[in-house]
């Protein structure tokens, strides 16, 4: 059928984007033990532009995870965008929402990492 032309059916072409063994397991294997949820500006810097996920863009913590937890990343409209390895506790998460990178340690008075979520930890799910 194939060669005569008349073959009805569905073909699936490998992506040219592949994603490391890392990425799967976070992405799509790992259980997610809380999500955020992020602004417009933060949405579109991870969606588009394959950002980290800074404090300034989190308006929303759910859940009670610790730092090295997978998480879920959410829109305002409580689409899930990504997923990735927090490196806060989701009440440090609380402290720092909306605020500065440079401001994080100061807040939690402790030196800590610019990012919540850095892009070689956090894999894009949805929404693209």
């Amino acid at each position: 059928h194939i060669v005569s032309g008349s073959f009805t059916g569905s073909i699936f072409l490998p992506s040219k984007r592949t994603l490391s063994v890392k990425k799967k397991w976070i992405g799509f294997i790992a259980h997610a033990r809380g999500f955020l949820v992020v602004d417009d500006g933060a949405r579109q810097a991870l969606v588009k532009k394959n950002k980290s996920l800074l404090p300034s863009g989190i308006t929303e913590v759910h859940g009670s995870f610790s730092a090295n937890d997978t998480i879920s990343v959410r829109d305002l409209a409580g689409v899930e965008i990504a997923r990735g390895v927090t490196a806060y506790a989701s009440a440090e998460i609380d402290v720092i929402k909306g605020k500065r990178s440079t401001e994080a340690g100061r807040l939690l008075g402790r030196e800590s990492a610019a990012e919540v979520i850095h892009k070689d930890n956090l894999v894009v799910i949805g929404d693209k």
